[in-house]
């Protein structure tokens, strides 16, 4: 799971499980989904952590392709952020947006998928390979998110339970599992405001932009669009467990 699109190409996995030839599918998917939450926590800390990386699969380097990978913005820091620079702290983490650096704890492997949500404003996504791979590890996260959702077998909107969470869901779904001309729905800005208050447009334009280097990013392997549609697209929950406990019920 050493890049984006390797991760991604996981989340399809556990999302698409139906069918095992040993052992329930479910207790795949969940085994499965708690080993992506990990990589995914590791992937991004080259951002996350508190010192900079030592050279791990997980450095920022070899994640995106690109030698020498540093921030290419400014970074404004005050006198107490520099002494901790200068004592070895890791200048990439002062970098990221404090709402999206707020919504992460290592305790919590899922407030990965929150950060990365809140992440949309981070100037860093300017540069394309690194929006590349937050376009495919928001979208790992957020079927990670709804492969626990599946599972629990909910059927009263628990979406709408979630709180942020599932705002920050809802704009994973309009953006990666829309259809292939979505419509200019102007919920999409209102729901932005969670992320951004002051810039709702932006999280809306940077989420556009990360639908295409979602796509863009598997057409370089050879994976047409409908392809990915065609995995991401299902949502039937038909599993052996299901079709067992029928069985058992019916006899």
């Amino acid at each position: 799971m050493g890049t984006p699109e390797l991760r991604h190409l996981v989340a399809l996995d556990i999302l698409n499980t139906r069918f095992r030839q040993s052992g329930r599918p479910s207790q795949y998917q969940r085994t499965q989904s708690e080993l992506l939450l990990t990589a995914l926590n590791e992937a991004w800390a080259p951002f996350l952590g508190l010192r900079p990386g030592n050279g791990t699969r997980f450095a920022l380097e070899t994640q995106i392709g690109q030698e020498g990978a540093t921030l290419l913005k400014s970074v404004a820091v005050g006198y107490g952020g520099l002494q901790w620079v200068k004592e070895g702290g890791n200048l990439r983490r002062l970098a990221l947006p404090r709402e999206a650096l707020w919504e992460h704890s290592w305790l919590e492997p899922m407030s990965i998928f929150r950060f990365l949500g809140a992440l949309a404003t981070f100037r860093e996504l300017e540069s394309p390979p690194l929006l590349r791979m937050w376009a495919c590890d928001f979208a790992s996260a957020a079927m990670v998110m709804r492969t626990r959702l599946e599972l629990a077998g909910e059927t009263e909107m628990p979406v709408w339970r979630m709180g942020k969470a599932g705002i920050i869901y809802c704009l994973a779904v309009n953006t990666f599992w829309a259809p292939v001309m979505p419509k200019l729905d102007p919920d999409v800005v209102t729901l932005a405001r969670v992320i951004d208050a002051d810039h709702p447009h932006q999280v809306r334009e940077r989420l556009r932009a990360a639908r295409s280097a979602y796509y863009a990013a598997f057409a370089g392997w050879g994976i047409p669009e409908r392809a990915i549609r065609t995995m991401n697209a299902n949502t039937m929950k038909l599993t052996w467990d299901g079709a067992f406990s029928r069985a058992r019920v019916r006899i």
